[in-house]
């Protein structure tokens, strides 16, 4: 696995979000990579074994990267992605890839501004029209 995005320079570690779905993370700035082909896969567990269950409410704090990162893997630019109409917080997306690189707190906030199974659809463009 490359360095981390952000910092540019860290070696990412295998860890698990939300308990069971497996991703890459930076212990300097707690960023995590996320492979949407796996959390696909993740997620159709999920809601298979306990339904989509609500956004848990009030939005968490969390860090933003404002300046262009590129993929830790391809080395391409990422797309910044609106999460929300209420949070200004934007996930970084490599189409060629198909990773998602989540800032410090950001699932968190994607947990409870839309709820974890929604990942996926915030890079589809009806997502970014709404928002």
């Amino acid at each position: 696995m490359a360095g981390c995005p952000t910092c540019n320079t860290t070696e990412m570690r295998h860890t698990r979000v939300a308990g069971s779905l497996p991703a890459y993370s930076c212990h300097r700035c707690n960023g995590i990579l996320v492979s949407l082909v796996t959390y696909r896969d993740w997620r159709e567990r999920k809601l298979s074994s306990t339904g989509s269950g609500p956004p848990s409410g009030g939005a968490a704090m969390a860090g933003d990267t404002t300046d262009a990162i590129c993929c830790s893997k391809c080395n391409r630019i990422m797309t910044k992605y609106r999460v929300s109409a209420n949070t200004p917080n934007r996930i970084d997306y490599c189409a060629h890839c198909e990773d998602v690189w989540l800032d410090a707190g950001e699932w968190e906030l994607i947990e409870s501004v839309v709820g974890s199974t929604e990942l996926a659809n915030i890079t589809s463009q009806p997502w970014q029209y709404r928002v």
